[in-house]
């Protein structure tokens, strides 16, 4: 910090050089003048006493007077109180008005990005519990169908004279007889009659004796 030079502020003395002086330089300027400077002064009161005495000895000239207004008068703090709060109203209600009509359609926007996403992962669910649902039913399938071939091969039979079909869910797969099996017992004909062979008497004459005149009584002894 540059030192305080007395002599060039007594040439040159300015109200802006004299407000920017320390306590010490203050002290300085009022030994020069020859002033009795009290010891108990603090800093602005005797930067005052200085600017005072300058003043009157027309070393610095008095300063512009502003424009007078009336005083004021004295605000509690109950009534700052009063003007703080309108103040807050008014600036939480102007901002609200502002904020509304961009924020609105972003939140609109955002609703129904969010209502899309749920539907659609709502959807994903759905189609997975019915994949999974469908694969657990092949899955059974294909077990009891390997368990009916290896039923069969335990009971020595041919799987391919076996006709079986596709059970449905919750059935129990069913077994046909053999193709080759499928032909229809012989029945019986209730509905047939007996017939007697054709009698021919000309087969029987061998068995009759010679006819003789002379012996007619043989033919009816």
């Amino acid at each position: 910090m540059s030192s305080f030079d007395v002599q060039a502020f007594v040439e040159a003395p300015t109200r802006r050089l004299l407000e920017s002086c320390r306590k010490s330089d203050l002290q300085q300027v009022a030994a020069h003048f020859s002033l009795l400077v009290p010891k108990q002064l603090t800093k602005d009161a005797l930067r005052q006493f200085v600017l005072d005495y300058l003043v009157s000895q027309e070393i610095l000239p008095p300063p512009s007077e502003p424009v007078s207004r009336p005083p004021s008068p004295p605000v509690t703090h109950e009534e700052e109180e009063r003007m703080e709060k309108p103040k807050e109203a008014c600036s939480s209600g102007s901002s609200s008005p502002h904020q509304s009509p961009s924020s609105s359609p972003l939140a609109g926007a955002r609703l129904k990005l969010r209502l899309a996403r749920l539907r659609i992962e709502a959807e994903e669910r759905a189609l997975e519990r019915k994949l999974r649902h469908e694969l657990e039913i092949k899955r059974l399938d294909a077990d009891r169908l390997r368990e009916l071939e290896l039923t069969l091969q335990s009971r020595k039979i041919d799987p391919a004279a076996v006709r079986t079909f596709q059970p449905a869910e919750g059935s129990d797969a069913a077994i046909l007889p053999p193709l080759g099996d499928d032909r229809p017992e012989p029945e019986t004909q209730l509905g047939s009659t007996f017939t007697t062979p054709h009698f021919d008497i000309s087969k029987c004459l061998t068995l009759l004796p010679p006819f003789r005149e002379t012996s007619v009584g043989r033919w009816h002894g």
